[in-house]
């Protein structure tokens, strides 16, 4: 799951908004499948994030509910003080 969010990462920096939200599409779904409480790990809410970063770049609407979802499992796992949930809560 962790190259899956990389090159989801590395595809939205090179501007294929597409492939990044496949990518992160994809990296979702693996983390989800493994974790043992998909609302409480910090790779599901990683995830989410590059998936929201990838729908608001290919502007989907979506993209804020996702950002929201994101900041909610990263608080959950992380702490609320981390930088992952800081960017997660600034793109809502």
């Amino acid at each position: 799951a962790a190259a899956l969010r990389v090159a989801a990462q590395v595809r939205l920096a090179a501007g294929d908004a597409a492939g990044a939200r496949a990518a992160a599409m994809e990296a979702v779904a693996t983390a989800e499948r493994i974790a043992r409480r998909a609302d409480r790990s910090a790779d599901v809410g990683e995830a989410l994030l590059r998936l929201a970063q990838a729908e608001r770049a290919a502007g989907e609407p979506r993209w804020r509910s996702t950002a929201q979802r994101a900041a909610a499992v990263l608080a959950a796992s992380l702490g609320e003080a981390h930088a992952l949930v800081g960017e997660a809560q600034a793109l809502r």
